[in-house]
């Protein structure tokens, strides 16, 4: 009878763990004939972070995209393909670039819907609607803009420019000369920041204080001159304002993979980069 109660208490501890089966050693054989547990590839990555990779690294059935370990690159794959597709439904799955996707295509389809699916920040979503708006041509769609030093730099950036009378008076709202004069010191570099945008040109973004929109205008004039060397002068390694991504951008607008190579990234995103920098 002890016999039986202790092997009874035995089974009870096993089925609640405080006691673990034998794990098979080198000559059991048991377990061979079972089915080979799938290893998430993301669970090596060296630079991997928990909250990006978990809880599955499929974010929407790209494979070209999927295959690729680092999680921040993995996303870059996508942002790139909804861009360059003109299709958002690519970003509803991504986790830290999701605001980025959206604000792209947005722009590109000159589509203010889209903002409404930036998340977590005020001045993503203000800035998503500053460039549709200026895309547009459009200064009531600044209507909506929270952030008032925001909404004013949108209103004078997107209001439609009159045909000049003459080339010594030149419309105020492409005359970089108005930036200094405005109150702050952000409303400022946002003046600098929208003529680098409509103007490419590398001395407009060094008067940038911010570096968040200095960085941003040394990519977008990189990327508008298909000049590759002032990917060199950005310093920052994040989303789509990152220095890797200057270089992917440029290499996509020149159609020239090696370009790629010189970001400072993963082998996998250099490799995707080449992909779609490809002459087809």
């Amino acid at each position: 009878m002890r016999k039986i109660l202790v092997l009874a208490g035995l089974t009870l501890l096993v089925l609640f763990g405080c006691v673990q089966p034998p794990v098979a050693g080198p000559n059991d054989n048991s377990g061979l004939n079972d089915s080979p547990a799938y290893i998430d590839p993301t669970m090596f990555d060296p630079n991997r972070d928990p909250q990006l990779n978990a809880p599955n690294p499929n974010l929407g059935g790209l494979p070209s995209c999927d295959t690729i370990m680092s999680a921040q690159d993995r996303e870059a794959c996508y942002v790139r393909f909804a861009m360059d597709n003109l299709e958002p439904q690519w970003c509803q799955n991504l986790w830290q670039q999701i605001n980025d996707c959206y604000s792209g295509v947005a722009y590109l389809k000159k589509d203010i819907s889209l903002c409404a699916h930036v998340k977590n920040s005020v001045d993503a979503k203000d800035m998503c609607i500053f460039g549709v708006a200026d895309q547009l041509q459009n200064p009531s769609l600044c209507d909506s803009v929270q952030t008032e030093s925001i909404k004013r730099e949108c209103v004078s950036q997107s209001a439609p420019q009159a045909d000049p009378i003459a080339p010594e008076s030149p419309s105020p709202v492409t005359d970089p000369n108005d930036c200094p004069a405005k109150p702050t010191q952000l409303e400022k570099d946002t003046c600098y920041w929208g003529q680098g945008l409509q103007n490419p040109d590398l001395s407009t973004c060094e008067k940038i204080v911010n570096q968040d929109l200095r960085e941003g205008c040394y990519l977008a004039t990189a990327v508008a001159l298909k000049d590759e060397t002032i990917c060199d002068k950005m310093t920052t390694e994040r989303d789509r304002w990152g220095k890797s991504q200057c270089y992917f951008d440029v290499a996509i607008a020149k159609q020239d993979p090696s370009v790629c190579a010189l970001a400072p990234t993963t082998p996998d995103a250099i490799e995707t980069c080449q992909v779609f920098a490809n002459p087809q």
